[in-house]
């Protein structure tokens, strides 16, 4: 056939293209595995280099408690690195390819053409004209995006559903006309035309709002629409105990703690680990879906079937999540952000880092890294791990909010007072005295009186957060021009997560969040009775 056609004049060119390919893979493994620190002892040793080492190794890790001696604190188990496996392969590959053009003419040309292809020359008319002889590609399909396939898999299912109805009235319509009998028990012509009639209403908006491929919501439909808070923090207590607090309250609602704020979870963090909280989050997630679609699933979070109510959650009333909140701590562990304050990109909704041209140290609107704040896809894709709350329909990245009472109230305010005394103790004009030190003494005493006067406790508070003026930053540029920032601070939240923690110390650590949430239950019934004069 290649010398047929190289002969033949009648044929167009034929193009051979050799394609050589090298190539070079480098695979990394890092494999882990968890000891207690008696066992890296043994390993290592204990020498002073040994110690050192260990140290270094479990520097920043909690540890969790072992399953059979959870009281030794040596017991405890940490993730170490074992070994790393490192693989590079390389390698080269050659490959040809021959396409063909033009057209054949002369019909001596397609005959001999046609026999040397075999049994493809039967299937000749498929890529070739046998007319003019013009060579024809079939063009591929052009692939539909998803929605659009639903979208228009949404217009057949309507139009056989009208015309199912159209045709159902006009066999109604017909039997109207006749006398049969016991029709009337039978079916009732006049209530179904009826029927018939709602349900072409009903499919109404459905044709309206498939054209644009989304469903549109009504000025009038706003008003069931109830924007909801998630707040959670963690509550220190002595002993070194530390138990999350999680509670969902509304946006647009004030009064006491425990009749606008609802507690979702409680939990000892010593007694959890990371899929705890990711189990927990998760039918947080599903709940809020529930919320959002206003009615009960028929299954779990991981699609298996549940016994749940039928119909709609709270009548015509449905919740949507605006904003999860909480301290640095609750976030990092929550939507498990790859950014902190002590990697190297600083935070995890824009680009600022400790060093280089985006330092987060500078400030205004016009700071380099205020360009290079992310969207939603960039932060789940970028900036945090898989974790329950991006799956949760309609999340975006401005849900996630710096707040006041951490960033400003609990660091810079601390800051700024501690550098205002520092001013006011340089003389001796307020507080008398012949050093510093003894001023700022003074100057303890006379808080600690105007504390007790007025009724308020005097406590120390530090915050770790060293980087807050740039989360200050992004509080006033990106989050106040669309949301009123105190509206959706923590201050009330806090508060709830102490009271929550009081229940905490007076329960059993082993039914601790069971009895947690009947004491809040308890606790939040005789109040909504002593305001109704019960």
């Amino acid at each position: 056939m290649l010398k047929e056609w190289i002969r033949n004049p009648n044929l167009a060119d034929m193009v051979v293209e050799e394609r050589y390919t090298s190539w070079v893979e480098s695979l990394r493994t890092d494999r882990y595995v968890t000891v207690s620190e008696l066992q890296l002892e043994k390993i290592y040793g204990t020498s002073k280099e040994a110690l050192a080492f260990i140290a270094e190794v479990l520097r920043g890790q909690t540890g969790v408690p072992h399953p059979q001696a959870p009281s030794i604190k040596k017991a405890r188990l940490y993730k170490v690195l074992k070994e790393i496996i490192e693989d590079t392969s390389k390698g080269q590959r050659g490959a040809s390819e021959v396409s063909l053009s033009g057209r054949v003419k002369d019909g001596a040309a397609k005959a001999l053409l046609q026999k040397q292809l075999g049994g493809l020359g039967a299937n000749i008319g498929e890529f070739m004209d046998l007319k003019t002889g013009a060579i024809k590609a079939k063009k591929p399909k052009k692939e539909k995006p998803p929605e659009q396939e639903a979208i228009a898999e949404l217009k057949k299912v309507e139009k056989k559903w009208k015309d199912l109805l159209n045709g159902l009235e006009k066999v109604i319509s017909e039997l109207a006309e006749y006398k049969v009998r016991n029709a009337s028990e039978l079916v009732d012509p006049a209530a179904i035309l009826l029927l018939i009639e709602a349900e072409k209403e009903l499919i109404q908006p459905i044709d309206t709002d498939v054209k644009d491929g989304k469903r549109r919501v009504s000025l009038e439909d706003l008003q069931y629409w109830v924007p909801l808070v998630v707040h959670g923090d963690d509550a220190e207590a002595h002993r070194r105990r530390s138990f999350c607090v999680v509670t969902l309250a509304s946006a647009v609602c004030y009064g006491s703690q425990f009749n606008t704020r609802y507690l979702l979870y409680a939990i000892d963090n010593a007694q959890a680990c990371q899929e705890s909280y990711m189990t927990l989050d998760m039918w947080l997630m599903w709940s809020l879906i529930e919320l959002q679609e206003g009615r009960y699933m028929s299954v779990d979070p991981w699609q298996n079937p549940i016994t749940r109510p039928q119909g709609p959650v709270a009548g015509p009333y449905k919740g949507v999540l605006v904003n999860l909140k909480g301290d640095e701590k609750f976030l990092q562990r929550t939507l498990r952000l790859q950014t902190s304050w002590v990697s190297e990109n600083v935070c995890a909704l824009c680009r600022a880092s400790k060093s280089g041209p985006m330092v987060y140290t500078t400030f205004g609107v016009n700071a380099p890294h205020r360009t290079t704040k992310l969207d939603t896809s960039e932060f789940i894709m970028e900036a945090v791990k898989p974790n329950p709350w991006v799956m949760l329909p309609g999340f975006h990245i401005d849900l996630i909010n710096f707040d006041w009472l951490h960033v400003v109230d609990l660091t810079l305010a601390p800051e700024c007072a501690a550098s205002a005394l520092v001013e006011l103790t340089q003389t001796d004009e307020i507080w008398p005295g012949d050093t510093p030190d003894e001023r700022l003494r003074l100057a303890y005493v006379d808080f600690v009186r105007e504390c007790k006067i007025h009724g308020f406790f005097a406590h120390m508070y530090w915050c770790g957060a060293v980087h807050t003026p740039h989360g200050l930053q992004h509080i006033v540029l990106d989050s106040a021009p669309h949301m009123q920032v105190l509206q959706c601070s923590t201050y009330l939240d806090e508060d709830m997560v102490g009271r929550v923690k009081q229940f905490a110390l007076r329960s059993h650590p082993k039914g601790m969040g069971r009895q947690i949430l009947l004491r809040y239950a308890a606790y939040v019934c005789c109040s909504w009775l002593r305001s109704l004069g019960g």
